[in-house]
C-alpha cells in the first residue's frame, strides 16, 4: 500500500484553492466518484478519494462525508465550479422550498441540441442552465430556445457579476438567479410560464419506451401491439395529439418516477449536503444507496491509501 500525498497541490481547509488546487477538488465531484462507492468491489477511482483524505489529514476523526462537505466548502470559497452551482440549486429547490419526497431533480438531461444542467420537478417543471465564471453565453440562446418548449419555466444561473448580461440576452420569459458568495441564490427576474410555448413532440423525446407507454395508456387507453416492435410512430402520434398542458403534466408525472430512486439515498440524515446534485447525477440501486452511506462514514484517512 503506497500513500498519496498531494499536500504540494491542495490548500489547507481554511486556505482558498487556485485555479490548479480548484480544479482537481472539482474533478472529485464526478458520477463515476459516486458509482464507485456504490461497487460491491471499491478501488477502481479510490484515488480521486486520496485527494479528500489528504484535505482533511488534520482532522483524524473526520469522515468521508465530511471531507467531501470540506472539499465543496473550499470551492464555492475560491473556485466556483458548475458543480458548486449545480448542489446550491438541488439544496435550494428541492431541499429548501421543497423535500425529496415532493420534488426532485434530473441533472445534465437532454433537450434537443442541448443539455440543462438542473431539471426541478415537483408540482412542475423548472430548467437551471448554469453559466459560471468559466463559461461564456455563446450557446445561451440556443440553449434557451430548446428549454423554452420542453418545460414550463427555465432560469439561467450565474455569478452577480454576471447576472446583467444574462437578463439581457434571455427573453423576458426566462429567469435570472444569481449565486452569491455564501451561496444564497438572489433572484433577478422571475420566470414566467411556458406552457403555452411547450411543443408536445418535444416532450414526448424526453420519455423512454416505457414512459410513454405509460403516459399514453392514461391518456389514450394505448396498449402496445406486440407485432408492431415499440410502435414509435403510432405513439408519437397519439401524444402529439395531446394540448401542452397535458403532454406536459403526463412528462412531468414520468419523469418523477424516474428520480424516484434516489430518494433512499437523499432522505438519510448521514448523507452529506455536498453529495445531493451528484445522487441525482448518478442513480443508484437500494443496495449500493447502502454501500454509498457506509463508505461515507469511514474516517476519511483510510482513503489516504490505495494499492
Amino acid at each position: 500500500m503506497n500513500e498519496l500525498r498531494y499536500t504540494t497541490t491542495l490548500p489547507d481547509v481554511d486556505g482558498t484553492p487556485n485555479r490548479t488546487q480548484g480544479a482537481l477538488l472539482a474533478s472529485v465531484f464526478s458520477p463515476v466518484t459516486l458509482r464507485e462507492l456504490s461497487r460491491e468491489q471499491f478501488g477502481g477511482h479510490a484515488r480521486r478519494l486520496a485527494i479528500l483524505g489528504e484535505l482533511v489529514r488534520s482532522r483524524p476523526e473526520a469522515t468521508l462525508a465530511d471531507a467531501f462537505d470540506a472539499a465543496r466548502d473550499l470551492l464555492a470559497r475560491g473556485y466556483r465550479s458548475e458543480y458548486v452551482f449545480k448542489n446550491d440549486i438541488v439544496s435550494r429547490a428541492v431541499f429548501g422550498r421543497h423535500s425529496p419526497r415532493t420534488a426532485s431533480a434530473l441533472i445534465e438531461q437532454p433537450m434537443g441540441g442541448s443539455i440543462a444542467d438542473v431539471v426541478v420537478l415537483n408540482g412542475t417543471t423548472t430548467i437551471y442552465e448554469v453559466k459560471t465564471d468559466l463559461d461564456d453565453f455563446t450557446r445561451l440562446p440556443a440553449q434557451l430556445r430548446d428549454y423554452r418548449s420542453r418545460a414550463e419555466h427555465v432560469y439561467v444561473v450565474t455569478s452577480v457579476g454576471r447576472a446583467a448580461e444574462a437578463a439581457a440576452i434571455a427573453p423576458d420569459d426566462v429567469g435570472v438567479l444569481a449565486l452569491r458568495r455564501r451561496g444564497n441564490l438572489s433572484t433577478i427576474r422571475q420566470a414566467s410560464s411556458n406552457i403555452g410555448r411547450l411543443v408536445p413532440q418535444h416532450l414526448f423525446e424526453l420519455l423512454r419506451t416505457p414512459e410513454r407507454q405509460d403516459a399514453l395508456r392514461i391518456t389514450h387507453g394505448y396498449t402496445p401491439n406486440p407485432h408492431q416492435g415499440h410502435g414509435w410512430d403510432e405513439m408519437q402520434h397519439l401524444f402529439a395529439e395531446l394540448s401542452p398542458q397535458i403532454a406536459h403534466d403526463r412528462a412531468l408525472e414520468q419523469l418523477r418516477k424516474r428520480a424516484k430512486n434516489v430518494e433512499h439515498l437523499v432522505n438519510s440524515p448521514t448523507f452529506p449536503a455536498s453529495l445531493r446534485a451528484l445522487a441525482y447525477a448518478a442513480p443508484t440501486s437500494a443496495i449500493g444507496a447502502r454501500r454509498i452511506e457506509h463508505r461515507l462514514s469511514q474516517p476519511a484517512a483510510t482513503f489516504r491509501l490505495v494499492a
